[in-house]
């Protein structure tokens, strides 16, 4: 449930493109998770999400080529799962 949290607050971050009626997103991680965080974030909002399921690689790729012309909004990639917990504190 965190991840999930972690990456609707990501999309969360694309408000001047939802505000324009879409949100342009490289999704990096399994499909199953860019078609939830897709769904959820097009029923809460009203925007339009327009997922692009890629490796990190190509994403990454993609996000350089587009540098003085973006047109990505959102890219999701890692689990998450080390940034969102806790560090102890020695």
């Amino acid at each position: 449930m965190r991840n999930f949290c972690f990456a609707f607050a990501a999309l969360a971050f694309a408000g001047g493109a939802a505000a324009q009626g879409q949100v342009n997103v490289i999704c990096s991680v399994q499909a199953e998770w860019c078609n939830m965080i897709s769904t959820v974030y097009a029923r809460t909002t009203g925007a339009r999400v327009n997922m692009s399921l890629k490796g990190s690689g190509e994403a990454l790729a993609q996000l350089i080529a587009e540098k003085d012309n973006p047109k990505t909004d959102v890219w999701f990639g890692g689990t998450g799962a080390r940034t969102c917990r806790p560090r102890s504190r020695a």
